[in-house]
């Protein structure tokens, strides 16, 4: 009896067992066997840059989730199933070199196109549906501003885009499916798409069969209300020049000497690259009698070395100036000058109002996180006494001298003719 009792037992637990596995299988078993593999589908991922600036290093990556539950058809929409799986998308990076869209897609700017990947490896599909997938940007970076529109490059979007996978019933084959369209969409969408209306005619996908791009056919129209079909993800990177000038002032300050000036930053990816303006500058100086340093060339580009350092000299005269640009915004810079036996004062000018350089040691400008395209004037001034008191005294005797000469000879002409006449 006990047997028989640890018996049923041993049977209930199994049974228990079962029942709480078969609705996973069951939900799983299809009439259309093993379904239809989701072939890989690829997107534009798009990096806006101020135009003449380099390419910087830098990274993007994205999570691929799905809605939490299925979408309900209404009397307008379609039915929208939650995808299955878990697609992922390998990160798109951008490096010092890389190279730039012949034609640009924002207009005023330049822009660079990378190709980003969906990954539906082991992923199949085991009914007809439109299977949805949401694509979310991973903002990480101070210096760039996400998920942005060409017609305004410096506001931020919701990092969300809707993929949807279209599957049809294959009426070729006996109990087959195929995949037929990804149609991606900005933002993150929760209502199907528009139910086809009396006067159109569903006309059957192709079936995709190899890596697709996701459909781009009528963007104007999603047929989905107040959305917008897109193929891209684009950013803007937020960058700012820095520009540097030389004013020489005083009557003894030279308007013919070089000063020796120091760009300094550290922390960046090894190989950044900045491009450097010289058109107010000389390219490659001579000495001058006044100039006291060795002088070099101003470079055109400077490139930040193994260590993630920059640290460059540069050479100015009076009225001269240098721009530095692509400065990615939060970095960290320090621009000093060898000021010699001049007295020393800068003012700095930042296109942001909350945001100060310091400027306060004269010779040397310390930003400690860029976020405005920056002006900062150095001003050198030499001054010396003349000593125009011995030039007035030297004077003062000359014209006594004269006055006594004048006198003597009047005198003298008088007393002689007073002689005569006696």
């Amino acid at each position: 009896m006990k047997a028989k009792r640890t018996l049923l037992a041993f049977v209930t637990v199994m049974l228990m067992t079962i029942m709480t596995v078969m609705p996973v299988s069951a939900a799983s078993s299809s009439s259309y066997g093993d379904g239809v593999a989701a072939q890989d589908v690829e997107f534009n991922k798009i990096l806006i840059l101020q135009q003449g600036n380099n390419v910087p290093n830098v990274d993007f990556d994205f999570e691929v989730s799905v809605p939490e539950n299925n979408i309900p058809a209404t009397a307008a929409t379609m039915a929208v199933l939650k995808g299955v799986g878990a697609p992922t998308i390998d990160t798109v990076s951008f490096t010092v070199g890389t190279s730039k869209d012949t034609t640009s897609k924002v207009s005023g700017y330049d822009t660079v196109t990378k190709t980003a990947t969906v990954d539906f490896s082991g992923i199949e599909f085991n009914e007809p549906g439109i299977y949805r997938y949401y694509i979310k940007e991973t903002a990480n970076n101070n210096a760039v501003v996400y998920d942005v529109d060409a017609t305004d490059v410096k506001t931020a979007g919701d990092l969300y885009r809707t993929l949807d996978v279209y599957v049809e019933d294959d009426t070729t084959t006996s109990l087959g499916l195929k995949v037929t369209a990804y149609v991606m969409y900005d933002g993150k969408i929760e209502t199907g798409p528009a139910v086809p209306s009396s006067t159109e005619t569903p006309v059957s996908g192709t079936a995709i069969t190899t890596t697709a791009q996701v459909n781009t056919a009528d963007l104007d129209d999603s047929r989905i209300t107040d959305v917008v079909k897109t193929d891209n993800f684009m950013n803007y990177y937020d960058d700012y020049n820095v520009t540097f000038s030389k004013t020489v002032a005083g009557n003894q300050g030279s308007k013919d000497k070089y000063f020796e000036f120091t760009f300094t930053v550290n922390g960046l990816s090894a190989g950044t690259k900045y491009n450097v303006d010289i058109t107010n500058a000389v390219a490659n100086p001579s000495s001058t009698p006044a100039t006291t340093v060795t002088v070099a060339a101003n470079p055109t580009t400077v490139t930040a070395d193994a260590s993630g350092k920059i640290e460059q000299k540069f050479y100015l005269q009076h009225g001269q100036s240098i721009v530095i640009k692509g400065l990615a915004k939060g970095t960290s810079y320090t621009i000093s000058e060898n000021k010699e036996d001049y007295t020393a004062t800068a003012v700095a000018t930042e296109a942001v109002d909350d945001h100060s350089v310091n400027v306060s040691a004269g010779d040397t400008a310390v930003d400690e996180g860029i976020v405005g395209d920056t002006t900062i004037d150095f001003t050198n001034n030499r001054d010396g006494i003349i000593p125009t008191g011995i030039i007035i005294s030297v004077a003062g005797l000359l014209i006594v001298g004269i006055i006594a000469v004048i006198g003597f000879v009047f005198f003298g002409v008088h007393s002689k003719r007073r002689y005569e006449e006696d």
